[in-house]
């Protein structure tokens, strides 16, 4: 009788420590810095070829602000850059319209550049593949 309790225990431990590494494998699989989103660590990235410019700040309220625009052919165009996990989808800031993503791809940080890799584009044409932002002031 007390080695079948013990077996049960050890069972129950074994299951228990299992689940725990199963649960930390799980956390170690996440991108620590996707969370970190360009709004988070510059209030403006600007791009200089083609011109883009992303502006953030955060009213007296405490809520993001962002105010972004492409110049292209001469015209300001109003966007809005949605950030998620490695992702990038910029849509027309355009709310009386349905939602026009313009391109979309993945983004990442190289040392203190903004990397944009697109993956579709339904703006430029396919004049650009990668898009290199600096921190602006």
């Amino acid at each position: 009788m007390w080695i079948c309790h013990e077996s049960r225990v050890t069972r129950r431990l074994i299951a228990f420590v299992a689940i725990i590494l199963l649960f930390l494998m799980l956390l170690t699989g996440c991108d620590p810095y996707a969370s970190i989103a360009p709004y988070n660590t510059a209030s403006k990235w600007i791009c200089e070829d083609p011109e883009i410019v992303l502006s953030y700040w955060r009213d007296e309220n405490g809520v993001l602000q962002e105010k972004s625009w492409i110049i292209w052919d001469g015209e300001e165009i109003d966007i809005i850059a949605g950030f998620r996990s490695g992702l990038i989808m910029v849509t027309l800031n355009k709310p009386s319209v349905p939602t026009q993503v313009l391109f979309q791809g993945k983004w990442k940080y190289e040392g203190d550049k903004l990397i944009f890799t697109i993956e579709e584009d339904n703006f430029f044409g396919g004049a650009y593949k990668t898009l290199i932002f600096s921190k602006g002031e």
